[in-house]
């Protein structure tokens, strides 16, 4: 696929008119490198401001923390801004995978995609 770039101003033309934002961001990939047990694994979970974990119930042998929802990390690295558990958990992006979001008027995403590749 090439792409091709033109930047203009509205008083030029009106395609050049801002009327929907869009932007794009690198998939998130978090990984946590020694397991979060019980007590701590509550502690990772309301650290979180963006709701990435969730605790996993192991039954008599407690409760596990483990990554719920990657694609809403923000980066934000509240999850390892105590130096004891920056080792414990991965935060990476993937590359080549993107997570494009668009608010246009009355079209979603995956319409508006299409149609801007027509």
């Amino acid at each position: 696929m090439t792409c091709f770039c033109h930047k203009g101003v509205g008083k030029d033309h009106a395609k050049f008119s801002p009327v929907a934002t869009a932007s794009y961001r690198l998939l998130p990939e978090i990984t946590i490198v020694e397991p979060f047990l019980n007590q701590e694994a509550d502690q990772l979970v309301a650290k979180c401001p963006m709701k990435v974990f969730d605790i996993e119930d192991l039954g008599s042998k407690g409760r596990k923390a483990y990554v719920k929802s990657p694609d809403n990390c923000s980066m934000c690295r509240e999850c390892i801004r105590d130096p004891a558990w920056e080792k414990r958990v991965k935060l990476e992006r993937v590359k080549n995978h993107y997570i494009c979001a668009t608010s246009p008027l009355n079209l979603t995403s995956h319409c508006l995609i299409l149609f801007a590749l027509q």
